[in-house]
């Protein structure tokens, strides 16, 4: 199976009963802000030994990486597909 990839449908994921849990795929083409100041949408998810890191693309083409930690990230939305992290984080007014 080398170089090849394998695929479950949505519809036959588990469901997710704990609400600080959620499938990573879930977390691609959410927008995220930092305070009122848009940040971009999150375009992948980068494991991390200590903490995940979202990859966030700007308007203008470049990622930035925004650490997915529950300190930095104030509110997660998943049906309205918004990330909100803490503004001081990239110099964002509140």
């Amino acid at each position: 199976l080398t170089g090849a990839t394998i695929a479950v449908p949505g519809s036959r994921l588990r469901g997710i009963s704990e609400p600080d849990e959620f499938y990573v795929r879930d977390l691609i083409g959410c927008v995220v802000n930092a305070g009122e100041t848009l940040l971009g949408q999150v375009v992948e998810v980068y494991p991390g030994a200590a903490n995940d890191a979202l990859v966030v693309r700007t308007d203008d083409g470049k990622d930035i990486l925004v650490p997915f930690t529950k300190d930095a990230v104030t509110e997660l939305d998943l049906a309205g597909r918004r990330v909100c992290i803490r503004p001081d984080l990239f110099g964002a007014s509140e």
